[in-house]
């Protein structure tokens, strides 16, 4: 069978684009599948895509998404966003080419901001698989520039994929529920540590993963850290890895508390797996989470997991509170306070190391990069035998 992914970025960072390359190369090694991939813009992630023999195409194209609201970005991005979408054509015919010249028997868009491979594959008459793993609305504030036609567009594919049921919950209003299930993303086996023991030394080692943003909410963390160290309890170190626009805001609170020794800012790192095999706890503590990438990548790592619980959120999805990780309610400083201080004091450690246990057996079991591309691979199938 042969596949064209078709990307909406190429950032080897991003966690849409590293879902794209991991099922890329499960398809092609263990399901002998010839795999291409289209890059909308010049960016580091085709360094992935060199590095595991993934064949490519650069097809400048832009994005159909804007922000919500009428304020002056608002309206600028829009008015951007609806030119840009005109320069698309020349994008949607580049596609429309490369179907015809690698054989194409499906189309799978990776996220919802990218529409350009789906026209082509319409014009082509071929299958259309819609990845959606991001909460527009909730997550970005933003939306689809016309999106009564976008959704009609959506509507024409044959599967759509979302990422957890917070995802199909959130747009299930718009597409339609015969086309559209739910397959959890799958992270890379090298996060797997089974020999990872947790809460054994001094200090203990907090870790929070991810793009330091109003939405993924690290200065709840950081309020919470601060008042364990204020009642006298400094046997932690926090690593903050990420970087961001509230970057300088995170830092003017830690020096404004006095929590230089115990938060260090690691910014946006490659060797994530190998910085969680030395860390004791990872926090989620985000506001919305489509999926939750690195809740899976610390379960994975034998990290104990603390996450925010919300409504929009798909935590709650992936983490059995008490039993594979722990949940919080989302804003309840005082709950995270008590989480973290009972950590610092070792008053469970077996029950902890055993929930980190649970956690590492259950996202290997589920969550697994072959996993996902096997299931992928039955949504091909299940396409293909429609008519």
């Amino acid at each position: 069978m042969n596949i064209l992914l078709v990307s909406s970025d190429n950032n080897k960072t991003s966690g849409a684009f590293l879902c794209l390359v991991s099922l890329a190369k499960y398809l092609i090694e263990e399901f002998d599948y010839k795999v291409i991939v289209t890059v909308p813009k010049q960016g580091d992630g085709i360094e992935l895509l060199q590095e595991n023999n993934i064949p490519y195409y650069y097809v400048r194209s832009f994005s159909w998404i804007t922000y919500n609201g009428y304020g002056i970005k608002a309206i600028a991005k829009t008015i951007f966003k609806k030119m840009a979408m005109l320069y698309n054509w020349r994008a949607i015919r580049q596609t429309s080419d490369i179907i015809e010249r690698e054989n194409i028997d499906i189309v799978h868009i990776n996220t919802i901001f990218s529409y350009v491979g789906a026209v082509a594959a319409k014009l082509k008459h071929k299958k259309v698989v819609w990845h959606i793993r991001e909460s527009l609305d909730k997550g970005f504030n933003s939306h689809i520039v016309n999106g009564k036609k976008g959704y009609e567009l959506i509507n024409q594919s044959d599967r759509v994929i979302a990422v957890s049921n917070t995802v199909l919950n959130e747009y299930k209003s718009f597409i339609h529920s015969q086309i559209f299930e739910v397959v959890y993303d799958g992270i890379d086996s090298k996060f797997y540590a089974p020999k990872h023991e947790i809460l054994k030394k001094q200090p203990v080692v907090f870790a929070c993963i991810g793009a330091l943003v109003k939405d993924k909410n690290q200065l709840e963390l950081l309020k919470s850290i601060n008042k364990i160290k204020e009642n006298g309890i400094t046997n932690f170190k926090l690593l903050l890895i990420g970087d961001g626009v509230m970057e300088t805001q995170l830092k003017s609170f830690v020096e404004r508390n006095q929590l230089q020794n115990y938060v260090e800012f690691y910014g946006r790192r490659k060797d994530v797996d190998d910085i969680l095999k030395q860390v004791d706890c990872l926090f989620s503590v985000s506001c919305a989470e489509a999926f939750g990438r690195t809740i899976i990548e610390g379960m994975l790592s034998g990290c104990l997991v603390i996450a925010a619980d919300s409504p929009d959120s798909a935590a709650c999805e992936l983490i059995q509170s008490g039993k594979t990780g722990i949940l919080y309610p989302l804003g309840d400083i005082g709950r995270l306070t008590e989480i973290l201080r009972n950590i610092c004091l070792h008053k469970n450690d077996q029950s902890l190391r055993n929930i980190a246990f649970e956690g590492q057996k259950e996202a290997m079991m589920k969550y697994s990069s072959l996993t996902n591309a096997e299931k992928i691979r039955d949504v091909y199938l299940h396409v293909c035998e429609d008519n």
